[in-house]
């Protein structure tokens, strides 16, 4: 995004898990409506490329390869085809993990970011939007 100015914000929680299942829970695509129901309600396979219904309409995943550094990077491809990069990581803490989601947005519209506050009847805020894996138990 060369020459916009953009800004972030890290969602993150807590999760009494070993980084290795975090990761392995949260890299199976399948599980994607459990963690991230302020993202899409169901996902799927066709023809080697993930989709998932969600309030913005169909709309395309493309995952990081598996990895053993924690990276759970995706791209969410909207139906109009404008793409977000979602970086994502499992890290070490403490006992367990800590699941860090950062949350971008372009604000050369004037726009700020508001992370967690786009969502559905009935969808968490914050963090917990994009970081329900802590309920994974």
């Amino acid at each position: 995004m060369t020459g916009v100015a953009s800004e972030s914000r890290h969602l993150s929680v807590h999760v009494e898990r070993p980084p290795t299942e975090v990761y392995a829970y949260a890299a199976d695509q399948l599980h994607l409506p459990e963690w991230a129901p302020g993202l899409c309600t169901a996902v799927e396979r066709d023809e080697g490329r993930w989709f998932a219904d969600s309030g913005m309409g169909r709309i395309e995943l493309t995952f990081t390869p598996a990895n053993p550094y924690g990276v759970l990077d995706h791209d969410v491809r909207l139906p109009g085809g404008e793409t977000f990069r979602n970086p994502m990581r499992v890290l070490p803490h403490d006992d367990g993990s800590e699941l860090v989601f950062t949350a971008q947005a372009a604000r050369d519209d004037g726009r700020r970011l508001r992370a967690g506050r786009r969502r559905g009847p009935g969808r968490p805020r914050g963090a917990q939007t994009h970081c329900r894996v802590a309920l994974m138990a």
